[in-house]
Formats: structure tokens, C-alpha cells, sequence
């Protein structure tokens, strides 16, 4: 049957030397790598190659996927993208447009943290050589209302309309798209249907909750106070503009023996330093929305009121992260035990509401789209 997830054709079905100038394109890696879509080298197939291959077709508005040499890397084929095809390189997801937007999927794929956390072992080798589309097919992911993914793709889409005219520079380029990212994946964008919708959370949460407990998941909170200070040479730190990585450095200053190492927006503002004593919450949240999305702070979920009630709400408590060599039970770190839970239904074939709205996985919401040509539908995954 057709499949909206699949791969290129073998090597050995397209070789490197049946490539030639004019004709259909091939899209590979080079054509992703910079996670924005682009048109490099001259690479097509004749009209009779393609014949053969055109269950590989790639659409406009799918979603690409690097799974070998620079993996992980993504992108959305434009809008007017013309009849080309995929190399075994990548993985080409045709979303079920009712349900997904592509422009969120991309970004959900470059930074909402519970994908590097489902991702972070799952290449094969030693230094993640490559995924596969089954490995892409396992991936959880919290889906928010389609008309707020759409609003998400209309104000991304502003913001990548302006590069390469930015005269101020790539960095302030790349800190307004990582600002955007991270104001998406805060719930920022989910806040008012959220405030209108507190019956239904809490009813969700409380399921949630009766649901982990019968399952023998702890939601007790973290004691654990071993942070990991990042080292100058740290990547991330060159994505961060003046104030973030003050802010970051003030973070790591806090006392880890308060409120079991973990602070909140207003406890942080409260105890500001100069010089950024005279930030608005507002720019204070939106900093830590951009170092959480980077890695270099931990949002995790809060439980606001006691025991057992059943008017539960969530909001955010932040810490540091632990050491990467530190050894976590499961049962003294929920963050850690959540993910385990999921890991473990996931091979049961069950899915967990985690989130205001829906938690699913790839293969249960990017259905079978319908194509105009069925000749020409994917067919085959690898």
C-alpha cells in the first residue's frame, strides 16, 4: 500500500554515474544540510531512469529528513517545488495536512527537547552513522491544535523570508529564528487555548496522573543536585546573545540546596543580578524559553497544589542539567522515569497524553495521504 515515510532507492539501484545534468532532479543531503531547503549541485536522473522510480517522489511541502553522514538535519520541499525525487540519504514524510502542519513538524524535529531526548541513542554506531525511517517512525511528539500550527508556520515563514537581507549580521539572523523556535516550543503559542480549556487539562492531567501511579511510575520530585557548568568551548554558548549567557551564568550561580536546586520565573527575577536586574518577566521567560530549546536548562513539569486533588495545573519549573556521567534511577528523577514510561508503551503499541493536547507518534498521526496520481504515491520505504 502506499506509505508517507520512506527512503530513496538502494545505491545500487542509482548509481553515482547514472547522474546526469538535465532531467529530473535528485535531492540528497546537500540539498538539507543547512536545515533550510536549497538547490546546490546539478543532480538528475533522465525521464526514463525516473520511470522506475517514481514511488520515491519527493512533494512539495514534504518534510526531509538526513539519515546518513549529517544526520538529523531538515527541511520542508517549497512550495513550488518542481517533479524531483530522494537519495537513500533521506527520509521523505508526506504529513496528513487535517492534521500536521510540515512547518511544525521541521521545527518540532530541530528543536523540541523530547526529540533529542528519544534521538539522542538511537543511531547505529558508535557516533549515531545513521537513521532509518523505522527509527523516524517511533518518534513521540506533542501535536497542538492545526490552527495553531498554522499561525506557527505563517510567523516562521515571515521571519525566513527575511534571511540573507538582514543587515545586521548572521547572529542576530539566528537568534530571531532560535527565539521564534523556542517561543513555539515553550507552549507560548498554546497559551490562550490553554487558559480556555483549564476543565479539560486538569481532567487530562488527573487521568494522567491515575494512569502513572497504577503503573508504578513515582511523581515525586527530583533530590538530586549535581549540575554540569558548561565549558567555554561549548557550541551552544556561541547561539546566545549578551543577555542569555548572563542570565545563564547568574542560573548557575544559584544556590543548588534551594527549593531542591530548582527555581522558577519569578523566583529567578526576584534575585537578579545587575546587570540585568531591570528585565521584564517577559524577557526574562523568553531567555529562558531559548536556553531550555538549546539544552543548557531543564523545563520540567509542576504539580500546583498538593496530594492527591484532583484541580491540578502544570507550569514550569526550570534547573540545571544533570552531569551527562551522573547514574539516574528512574525512581528518584521523574523527568528521566517519563521518558522511560513512554519508551516502555511504545513497544506496547500505547500512547500516553503528555501534553494539552495530543502526544502521539509519527506512524499513528501521518497517515496515508491522499495522492492525485496513485502511479506516482510512495509505495516503498527503503
Amino acid at each position: 500500500g502506499k506509505k508517507t515515510i520512506r527512503t530513496g532507492p538502494f545505491g545500487s539501484d542509482l548509481k553515482h554515474d547514472e547522474f546526469v545534468e538535465t532531467g529530473v532532479p535528485v535531492l540528497a543531503i546537500d540539498n538539507v544540510v543547512q536545515n533550510r531547503f536549497r538547490w546546490n549541485s546539478e543532480r538528475c536522473v533522465t525521464a526514463d531512469k525516473y520511470a522506475g522510480f517514481k514511488r520515491f517522489r519527493v512533494y512539495p511541502r514534504d518534510v526531509l529528513v538526513t539519515i546518513m553522514g549529517t544526520v538529523g538535519r531538515t527541511c520542508v520541499a517549497p512550495d513550488d517545488l518542481p517533479e524531483c525525487m530522494s537519495t537513500k540519504h533521506l527520509c521523505v514524510i508526506t504529513v496528513d495536512k487535517e492534521r500536521i502542519n510540515p512547518y511544525f513538524l521541521w521545527a518540532t524535529f530541530l528543536c523540541d527537547p523530547r526529540i533529542a531526548a528519544q534521538t539522542s541513542g538511537a543511531g547505529h554506531g558508535a557516533i549515531m552513522q545513521g537513521w532509518n525511517s523505522t527509527i523516524i517512525r517511533k518518534l513521540r511528539f506533542n501535536l497542538p491544535p492545526k490552527q495553531l500550527q498554522d499561525r506557527f508556520e505563517n510567523v516562521i515563514r515571515e521571519v525566513l523570508s527575511t534571511e540573507g537581507t538582514i543587515t545586521s549580521g548572521d547572529t542576530t539572523e539566528r537568534q530571531l529564528i532560535s527565539s521564534l523556535l523556542a517561543y513555539a516550543f515553550s507552549g507560548e503559542l498554546t497559551a490562550e487555548w490553554r487558559q480556555s480549556h483549564l476543565g479539560q487539562l486538569a481532567q487530562e492531567a488527573t487521568e494522567r496522573d491515575e494512569w502513572l501511579r497504577e503503573n508504578g511510575v513515582k511523581l515525586s520530585m527530583s533530590d538530586q543536585r549535581i549540575h554540569d557548568h558548561l565549558d567555554d568551548n561549548d557550541g551552544r554558548l556561541a547561539e546566545l546573545n549578551r543577555e542569555q549567557r548572563k542570565l545563564l551564568e547568574q542560573i548557575q550561580n544559584l544556590d543548588p540546596n534551594e527549593n531542591g536546586g530548582t527555581f522558577t520565573l519569578s523566583s529567578l527575577v526576584s534575585n537578579l543580578d545587575e546587570p540585568l536586574d531591570n528585565l521584564t518577566v517577559d524577557a526574562v521567560r523568553r531567555h529562558l524559553d531559548v536556553l531550555a530549546a538549546r539544552g543548557l536548562i531543564k523545563a520540567i513539569s509542576r504539580r500546583a497544589g498538593a496530594g492527591g486533588s484532583v484541580n491540578v495545573a502544570f507550569g514550569n519549573l526550570y534547573r540545571q542539567p544533570l552531569k551527562e556521567d551522573q547514574i539516574v534511577g528512574t525512581a528518584d528523577e521523574p523527568d528521566f522515569q517519563r521518558l522511560s514510561e513512554l519508551d516502555r508503551l511504545s513497544r506496547q503499541g500505547r500512547v500516553i497524553s503528555m501534553s494539552v493536547s495530543d502526544s502521539i507518534s509519527l506512524s499513528d498521526s501521518i497517515d496515508v495521504t491522499t495522492l492525485e496520481d496513485s502511479s506516482q504515491a510512495p509505495d516503498s520505504e527503503e
